[in-house]
């Protein structure tokens, strides 16, 4: 495993996996704010390794520090072009942070006693509407990523491509928007996610849609 991560990049590599791991364990604890924090940020991070997944197999060259990696080892967190290896890291990576403020965030309105709030939410009635939502937020970022795959890919054949990335090679090009998209559509539609589900935490704690509750 030392000799797989680049020392560069070793301290944030580690760091993901410790909070990836504390995570996990901090799911079976008794404390409801806890596991509503620890089941967001494994959601989040979930979504995003099976995100990178797809992508690390459509082009693996994205994947580097830079706007263009290519092939190249020494800008990379882990010294290997492993799809998977690849896409568990960067997954880790790029998510866990994010994810640990929306679970805090999530936490606070779920738990924290206001006046007006009639009961605390529990980790079990937050948890299915925030993985729903990741299922269907990674449905859409897939299929815009296709769809923008295919519009380049034709652009091309018919020679009005308009090139933005003149450092990205024409084999690679409609790969690496294709991947492009899938993130930029799953950053925007996870952040659409996370407002959308605090407003009904919000509201669930009014009673205003006390229907959506699930039994405690």
């Amino acid at each position: 495993m030392d000799n797989l991560i680049h020392p560069h990049y070793q301290s944030r590599v580690v760091n993901a996996c410790i909070a990836t791991t504390v995570a996990t364990a901090s799911l079976f604890t008794p404390w409801e704010t806890t596991r509503i924090i620890s089941g967001t940020m494994l959601t989040g991070i979930t979504y995003s390794v099976v995100n990178d997944l797809f992508s690390c197999r459509e082009c693996i060259e994205y994947f580097a520090e830079g706007i263009w990696g290519g092939r190249r080892l020494d800008n990379r967190p882990i010294r290997t072009l492993d799809p998977n290896w690849n896409a568990l890291i960067w997954g880790m990576m790029a998510s866990w942070q994010i994810s640990a403020l929306a679970g805090c965030i999530f936490a606070i309105l779920a738990r924290i006693p206001f006046r007006l709030f009639t009961y605390k939410l529990t980790a079990r009635q937050i948890l299915p509407y925030l993985q729903g939502g990741a299922v269907f937020v990674q449905t859409l970022a897939h299929i815009a990523s296709w769809k923008e795959k295919q519009k380049v890919s034709q652009a091309q054949k018919n020679g009005t491509f308009k090139d933005s990335l003149p450092e990205v090679p024409n084999e690679h090009k409609a790969r690496f928007i294709a991947v492009n998209e899938r993130h930029r559509v799953g950053y925007l539609g996870n952040r659409a996610l996370c407002v959308a589900l605090g407003v009904v935490i919000v509201t669930m704690r009014l009673r205003v849609i006390p229907h959506l509750t699930f039994r405690q």
